[in-house]
Parts: C-alpha cells; sequence; structure tokens
C-alpha cells in the first residue's frame, strides 16, 4: 500500500521546521562536496584524451572537452569568471575563449594561459587559422573586432550593430556570418573585411543564438528559438526546420563531419543532442552532471576543421617602383594584400592590388612600370613652338615646352607646358586669338560653356574675352576692378576685363553661379552638388560657408544696398529663396513645380 503523503495545507508547524532542517543539512552537505569535487579535478590537472567527436564546452567556471562516444567530460580550464564562448586553432595548439571583460588564450592542455584583451565584452568569439585572425562579437557595445592570435592589431570590423551575438567565419570562401540580436532578431553575412554586408534570414525571438556551418554544403545551422534549429544555403536560400522540440533550451550548437550538435543550457538537467543535420532525427542523446553551470558555448575539436596554412610567394617590388603593404622576408599567408606604386615619370599596368588567395595564387596580373609619357601637343591658330628640353617626339615626364603667340594676337592659357607625373600636360591650354573688340553699352558677358563671350547688342557683334574653357557656366564682373569671374567646371576663375591674366580663385569647388558683392568686395557662389553657397573675398581667401544642406542651389544675384541675396534651390518644389548676405532672416519668396528652374536678376 502506498503511503499518504500530506498537502500544501495540511503540512504542519513541525513538519515544517523538520523539511527546513533537512533542506539546510542537504544544501550544506552538497555545496562542500561540490566545492572539494571541482578542487580536486582542478588540482589533479587532467589531460585526458578525447575522441572524435571532441566537443569543447564553454559552461561559466570551466572549458572542457566533451568525448562524446564515451560519454566522458573532462576540464581544459577551470576557475574561470564566467566564460560563454569558445573555439580553437588545431596547428597553433591553441584554446581560445571569452571570459567576463576579456579573451583568453591557452595550449590545449590548459597550460600557459593568456590574456590576450583585457577590459572588452566578448559574447562570441571565433579563429580565422588561415591568416591567423581573432574574430569576436561586442554585444554591449555592438562592434565586431579583429585582432591577430596575440591579441595585437586590434580593429573595429563593424560597428553601430544591433546585438551581435554569435559569430563563426568560413575562411576558404572569405566571409563571416553572426547573429544580430533584437526585437527582430538577423542573421547576416559579410567578407571577412567587413564588405558586402547582407541579411541573410529574419526572425521575431530576441535571444537567439548559436550558430555554425556545414563548409563543405555551404550550410547555416542556427538557433532561431530557445527549442528549434533552422538552416538556410550562404546566399540565404532554401530555408527549412531543421529540429524542434518542447522541454529544450539550447544554447550551443555545432556542425562536425555529417553530425550536429546541440547543447541544452541546463548543464546539471541538460543533455548534448546528436541529429542529422538533413532530417533533424536524434542519433543520440548524452546527459552529463559532472560540471557545475550552464553551457554557454560549444565547438567540434578536429583538425578535419581546418585545412593547413595556406602562403603565397614572395611577390618583388616592380622595376622603377615599390612595392608596399607586405613583408619581403615573411610569411605571406591568405588575405596578405600587397600594393604598388610607380616612380615619378613611369605608369603602372597591371593590378595594383593583389591578395593571397585560399589556393596559395595571388589575385589580379603582374605589376610593370612603364616610362610616363604626355600625349603630342598641339599648336593653337597664331600659335609658336619655340622647343622643348628634351626630344620633341619624347614628351616624357617633365619635358617642358614653351609657345609664343604671332603679331596682333594675344595669348590665352600657359605659354609653358609641363608633361606632369599623371601623363598630362600642365596648364592650361594655349589659345591665341586676335585683339580685343570694344564692347559698346548694352554689352552682355556671355558663359558658353567653352568661352565667356562679349555681345555688344546694338551692332550685334560678339568677340571671346576668354576660350578654350572646360564648362563655363556663369559669369559676372566687378567694374573698378576690371575684374570677370565664371564657374568653369569644378573651378572658379578670374581675368581681367581683356582677357588676360586668368587665375584660379577656388580650385576643386563645386560651382554653378556666382555673384560679385562690389561694395565689400566678395564673391559668392553656389555649390550644385555639396548643396551649399559659399563666399570669399574676391582673391579666394577667408572661404566660408554661408548655407549648407540646401535643396539644390542654383543661380544667385546679389542687392548689396539692402544687403540681401536672392537664389533658386531645384527640387521637386523649385523656390526662390532670400536671406541677408550674412546668412540670416533666410525666407522662401516664391515656389513653382518646375525642376530645372534657373536664371535669376533685379531690378535695384
Amino acid at each position: 500500500m502506498k503511503p499518504s503523503y500530506p498537502t500544501r495545507r495540511t503540512i504542519t508547524n513541525v513538519d515544517m521546521k523538520g523539511l527546513e532542517k533537512a533542506f539546510l543539512l542537504w544544501s550544506i552537505i552538497f555545496i562542500l562536496s561540490l566545492a572539494c569535487f571541482q578542487e580536486v579535478s582542478a588540482s589533479l590537472a587532467m589531460r585526458h584524451s578525447c575522441n572524435s567527436p571532441c566537443l569543447l564546452v564553454a559552461n561559466e567556471k570551466h572549458i572542457l572537452a566533451l568525448d562524446y562516444d564515451n560519454k566522458s567530460v573532462f576540464p581544459v580550464v577551470s576557475n574561470l569568471s564566467f566564460a560563454v564562448d569558445v573555439d580553437f586553432h588545431y596547428n597553433k595548439g591553441y584554446i581560445f575563449w571569452c571570459d567576463y571583460e576579456s579573451i583568453q588564450r591557452s595550449n590545449m592542455d590548459g597550460t600557459n594561459i593568456t590574456v590576450i584583451h583585457n577590459d572588452t565584452y566578448c559574447y562570441g568569439l571565433a579563429v580565422e587559422w588561415d591568416s591567423l585572425q581573432l574574430y569576436w562579437t561586442g554585444y554591449h557595445n555592438k562592434t565586431i573586432m579583429v585582432s591577430d592570435l596575440d591579441g595585437n592589431n586590434k580593429r573595429i570590423v563593424f560597428s553601430s550593430l544591433s546585438g551581435p551575438a554569435d559569430i563563426v567565419l568560413d575562411p576558404h570562401q572569405g566571409l563571416m556570418f553572426w547573429i544580430d540580436r533584437g526585437n527582430i532578431s538577423k542573421v547576416e553575412r559579410s567578407t571577412l573585411y567587413g564588405t558586402q554586408r547582407v541579411t541573410i534570414a529574419v526572425h521575431n525571438y530576441p535571444y537567439s543564438t548559436g550558430i555554425t556551418l556545414d563548409r563543405r554544403r555551404k550550410l547555416i545551422f542556427w538557433l532561431s528559438q530557445w527549442n528549434l534549429i533552422e538552416s538556410i544555403d550562404y546566399s540565404g536560400n532554401n530555408r527549412r526546420k531543421v529540429f524542434q522540440r518542447d522541454g529544450v533550451n539550447f544554447f550551443g550548437l555545432t556542425f562536425i563531419s555529417s553530425d550536429l550538435f546541440a547543447a541544452n543550457w541546463w548543464w546539471l538537467s541538460g543533455s548534448f543532442y546528436r541529429l542529422n543535420p538533413s532530417n533533424g532525427k536524434v542519433k543520440s542523446n548524452v546527459t552529463i552532471a559532472s560540471y557545475w553551470g550552464n553551457v554557454y558555448g560549444l565547438v567540434a575539436y578536429d583538425s578535419a576543421l581546418q585545412l593547413p596554412e595556406i602562403t603565397c610567394p614572395v611577390l618583388s617590388p616592380p622595376t622603377h617602383g615599390t612595392r608596399y603593404g607586405c613583408p619581403g622576408n615573411l610569411p605571406l599567408y591568405n588575405g596578405t594584400v600587397c600594393r604598388f606604386t610607380c616612380n615619378n615619370g613611369y605608369v603602372g599596368s597591371g593590378s595594383q592590388v593583389r591578395r593571397c588567395q585560399y589556393d596559395g595564387i595571388w589575385s589580379g596580373q603582374n605589376f610593370v612600370c612603364k616610362t610616363l609619357k604626355c600625349p603630342t601637343l598641339s599648336l593653337p591658330r597664331n600659335g609658336v613652338l619655340l622647343g622643348c628640353n628634351t626630344n620633341n617626339t619624347e614628351m616624357s615626364y617633365d619635358t617642358e615646352c614653351r609657345f609664343f603667340c604671332k603679331e596682333g594676337s594675344e595669348a590665352i592659357g600657359a605659354t609653358i607646358k609641363r608633361c606632369a607625373e599623371n601623363g598630362t600636360w600642365i596648364g592650361p591650354d594655349l589659345a591665341c586669338p586676335a585683339m580685343r573688340h570694344s564692347c559698346n553699352s548694352p554689352c552682355l558677358l556671355v558663359a558658353n560653356l567653352d568661352r565667356v563671350l562679349a555681345l555688344d547688342y546694338d551692332n550685334k557683334s560678339i568677340f571671346p574675352v576668354v576660350s578654350n574653357l572646360s564648362s563655363a557656366i556663369d559669369v559676372d564682373f566687378h567694374y573698378n576692378k576690371g575684374y570677370i569671374f565664371w564657374c568653369n567646371f569644378l573651378s572658379i576663375q578670374r581675368s581681367n576685363m581683356d582677357g588676360t591674366n586668368i587665375t584660379v580663385i577656388h580650385n576643386e569647388t563645386s560651382c554653378y553661379g556666382l555673384a560679385v558683392e562690389w561694395d565689400s568686395l566678395q564673391l559668392y557662389w553656389t555649390g550644385y552638388h555639396n548643396k551649399t553657397i559659399m563666399v570669399s573675398d574676391l582673391d579666394g581667401n577667408n572661404k566660408r560657408i554661408v548655407f549648407s544642406s540646401l535643396s539644390g542651389p542654383t543661380d544667385i544675384v546679389l542687392d548689396p544696398h539692402q544687403g540681401l541675396m536672392f537664389w533658386i534651390a531645384r527640387g521637386n518644389i523649385s523656390k526662390v529663396e532670400r536671406s541677408t548676405l550674412y546668412g540670416t532672416q533666410r525666407v522662401t519668396i516664391a515656389v513653382h513645380n518646375v525642376t530645372y528652374s534657373t536664371g535669376i536678376t533685379l531690378d535695384r
């Protein structure tokens, strides 16, 4: 006959006191036994062999080795603060793990423990065994970082992520995959250099963790929920459910050979599942309760998972050039990048950047440096070549040629041209137009792409003031100073009223429209592409931004007596705007729906 047990409501005070004493005594015995067991285990420094499949486990206080088939487990490293992930480099004989705010390393037998990184929040880590790099995620600072295996050359690969957790690499494909936690968690992929980032899969479980690869079939396995394992290919296709079961809380996940291993988070009551990754069937299930702590990280330890390091042959510097970025007397591992440049007077052909690939072959083509030559100079009409300081047919780097204009014409442009190191001639092309004509009022200055023209309106005559320009799109003047200003492609230039003494006022600036403030000797211009209005003096000094982040500023006009400027801002709804010359009191004067509105003037 089964004994009857009192319900919660029928337990007496005496019963409760007895139970409390029994529970207290049991707790003391259990804690002392556990402490004694762990101390003895640590002092013995057990160095057992671990047959394949051998699993390395991070479970808070230990890095453990689990000989799965023999159902035996032993500590590799003990007395840790909070170990949450683990990985290894087989040929180097290293184990790496995240331990609270540090990343540590030891030999495979747990000796020679070294702190690789201190004061770093590490959640997941992965070893790139080819180029000897260590990648890790910073869940709290939202980064993915990388350094070499000794902790040097640390850099940020990604920042401002949502919540990067577990990470895994495929060095042969040059790829990394990681879980980014959030309200909508994601599996993401990029190159090992942080380029070509894409989202592979999304799911709505915010605490997703655990990711591994079948590198041969190019498949990703990850825990999209606490009890659900899914897979997808590297391209983000063929997503499917592999395994799901109630009553488990998976945390670690690893792939080896043709098996998928998943660890239940709770070590004391948990277990390790060996699954068929194709159909999700459980091949076996091992429950081990020897060590206190939750399972946070899991990786299969096997030489077959890490191919030998690959090196490329040394690349010699090109003749008349320089190699940099890669050593000439050290092994050049996969991922090493060599760059090449040519000396002044030489131009390169081939691949200027070459990368050591996974097959030990350099990417790209051999880089060579050839003698640089400038194109043959053509004589302008009414122009004469005086001579060059080298063979006139060679035109190599630093060749200097001199020109002059015939009587009755004037020189516009450079009378001395020098072959520059980029294979182009320095200085604007020379033009020798006939002497200037007078222009009676009303005289109109016209910006006509390759020229600035003067139009004598009543006499219906026109003549060039400045020629051989790149793309003159606006013009203005200062009468008393005798200056003409114009926008010329990416520069603002100035000349005398007769087109002589051409000077670049601003270089490498986006200019669409300009206007001269003749009282205070200031030059205003609009930058259509960089969305600005800027100002400087007439010599190009004291440049500053008046407005930025405009819609599409084009033409501009000033009223210095009123202290005002007006301009057109292009957009879906174009506007005429006004402000003071100092950029204050900005208002919209008119709006219109002509997208390409241009042209503005004043009746002052």
